[in-house]
């Protein structure tokens, strides 16, 4: 018996052996593949043609220094541009000026060309939302102007453009003046009756005299085509709303001074109400708690009443970010908010009958607006830097 148990288990190790000597079947050597970084779409000269620009990084060109900080000799990355009218097409054309097959899966961002994102963007992405090699997870960008020239400028920190861009992404997360809009959530929005969503918006501007790459506010999608912008405080109004606050500094001014207050957490809950007479009612409730920053003047902020006025002037400087919003997005009609995704998950018959007319319901929705502040560490001084007036 044991004898017919060792031979079994000699056969079942050699058996192992055998697989793991085959390697993976599917696997492909680094030197084979073009590793794509970031990609750009625009709107070609054709209307019925796009024009895609993928950024592949070149290691070779990324060396390091004597002291082992990076020291480039020669650019590292190339950009290969390549117009078509179908995604999946061009992509298999960048073979013919790159020897090396593109390789998505360390993708850092996708980016939209204006042009094409006022036309639509639904048929462009459909390639990327089917490729097995495409993250999901990656940040979704428009540009204003060309997806192609803001993939050409060499950033100023920075090697790869598109690793500048998403490390600036990171880093509006200090603010709040920029949403984080990944490309999954795009493809759920896209699928949507009623939803309309953001995506950050990047431009190529002027930092004393350099032309470098700023990352701010967003432009409102309603169904697949760009209908707006929102500007860093509506953006901020927004993300108050859809619970994306991070951080970010409010500036109030109380007792004939300003102060600053950083915000440290908030919290939105969203209640829909249907009411006997049908009429439909959105209840918004924000709770914030933020940090004493700096202030300017010698007037003491720090008394428990000029504390409760600050905290009453933040109230209302985020009620006003929320209007603002609230505001430009009746205008467009678009509800980036997901008021009617809220209704439909708590209401989904009487939802059945609104859907069609959501659209004009969102034009007249009344929102009530309720908003909490809480101040909680005044810092390591308790009076401004002014001589005492005693």
């Amino acid at each position: 018996m044991k004898n017919r148990f060792r031979r079994i288990t000699g056969v079942a190790v050699a058996a192992l052996i055998l697989v793991g000597l085959t390697g993976c079947w599917n696997s492909r050597e680094l030197n084979t593949l073009a590793i794509v970084m970031g990609i750009g779409f625009d709107q070609a000269n054709d209307l019925e043609e796009v024009e895609i620009t993928a950024q592949v990084v070149k290691t070779k060109g990324i060396k390091g220094g004597k002291n082992g900080g990076g020291s480039s000799q020669e650019e590292a990355f190339i950009n290969f541009t390549e117009i078509g009218t179908g995604s999946f097409d061009i992509i298999r054309e960048f073979t013919h000026v790159s020897s090396r097959k593109l390789y998505f899966t360390h993708n850092q961002i996708i980016v939209i060309g204006e042009n094409l994102a006022r036309s639509g963007i639904r048929n462009t992405l459909d390639m990327l939302s089917r490729n097995h090699e495409a993250r999901m997870n990656v940040y979704m960008l428009v540009a204003k102007g060309s997806a192609k020239d803001v993939l050409n400028l060499k950033p100023e920190l920075g090697e790869v453009p598109a690793m500048e861009i998403a490390q600036l992404m990171e880093a509006q997360k200090n603010t709040s003046h920029t949403p984080d809009t990944f490309f999954y959530e795009v493809t759920f929005s896209l699928v949507s009756k009623t939803a309309a969503f953001v995506i950050p918006t990047v431009e190529i501007g002027d930092s004393a005299g350099r032309k470098v790459l700023i990352v701010s506010g967003s432009a409102v999608f309603k169904t697949d085509k760009m209908v707006g912008e929102l500007n860093e405080k509506e953006t901020r109004g927004l993300l108050w709303v859809t619970d994306d606050i991070g951080s970010g500094i409010i500036e109030i001014a109380v007792q004939g001074v300003t102060a600053e207050l950083e915000i440290i957490r908030s919290n939105c809950k969203i209640t829909p109400e249907i009411g006997a007479d049908g009429s439909v009612k959105i209840k918004l409730k924000i709770t914030e708690e933020s940090d004493f920053g700096s202030q300017t003047g010698s007037v003491n902020l720090l008394t428990m009443e000029n504390i409760q006025r600050m905290e009453e002037a933040q109230a209302q400087e985020i009620r006003k970010e929320i209007e603002m919003v609230l505001e430009k997005t009746r205008t467009l009609n678009a509800d980036i908010f997901g008021f009617g995704e809220a209704l439909h998950r708590k209401y989904p018959h009487q939802w059945e009958s609104m859907e069609a007319e959501w659209n004009e319901i969102f034009k007249a929705l009344d929102v009530e607006i309720e908003v909490e502040t809480k101040i909680n560490s005044i810092g390591r001084i308790d009076q401004p830097n002014y001589p005492s007036k005693e």
